[in-house]
């Protein structure tokens, strides 16, 4: 995920100081413009969990809000992996929960998620029952609000029956890349 001023990436990474050992977290690195490298990455814990591995990281364009996958066990997992939320208060990020994916967690994965920058749309692939993952969009009323149940974009749909994944949308949400 590459904050809207290019500054800031956020990627999933094994690294030595990832937890559980083997499993990937997510990490961090900054530059100074969009001309220069990015610095040396460190582990960003607000969207990294000891119990599981974490895949993509979404964070809407304000920076307070953060969807992640992961198959971390507790605080109210569905089971696999499911798309975990936090929001920047006052103190920094709180712990990763489910709120507001009361209709998008399920038994099966759900993966890759991707957040629109005003934070009301929430696409990503879920793949259920050994089912090839196919890209869904899940919808709120307002940042605050839960997401209603996911529905398919079928128009994306492979026929072929190899899936498709890891959706990114363009910010006026007309340009889809997957």
């Amino acid at each position: 995920w590459l904050t809207p001023d290019e500054l800031t990436i956020y990627f999933s990474a094994v690294r030595p100081d990832s937890l559980p050992a083997g499993l990937q977290d997510i990490y961090t690195a900054s530059r100074t413009s969009i001309f220069d490298t990015f610095g040396l990455p460190t582990k960003f814990l607000p969207g990294s969990t000891p119990t599981g591995g974490e895949g993509k990281l979404a964070m809407t364009g304000d920076g307070l809000q953060i969807f992640v996958a992961s198959d971390q066990t507790g605080s109210g997992t569905k089971g696999a992996t499911d798309i975990w939320f936090s929001q920047k208060g006052a103190a920094g990020f709180a712990a990763l929960g489910q709120m507001h994916m009361g209709a998008i967690n399920d038994a099966g994965d759900q993966q890759d998620p991707f957040v629109s920058p005003d934070g009301l749309a929430l696409y990503f692939a879920p793949s259920n029952n050994g089912a090839p993952q196919q890209i869904y969009v899940a919808q709120r009323p307002t940042e605050a609000g839960n997401f209603s149940a996911p529905v398919e974009l079928t128009e994306l749909a492979d026929s072929g029956g190899t899936g498709t994944a890891d959706p990114t949308v363009s910010a006026d949400q007309r340009i889809i890349l997957f």
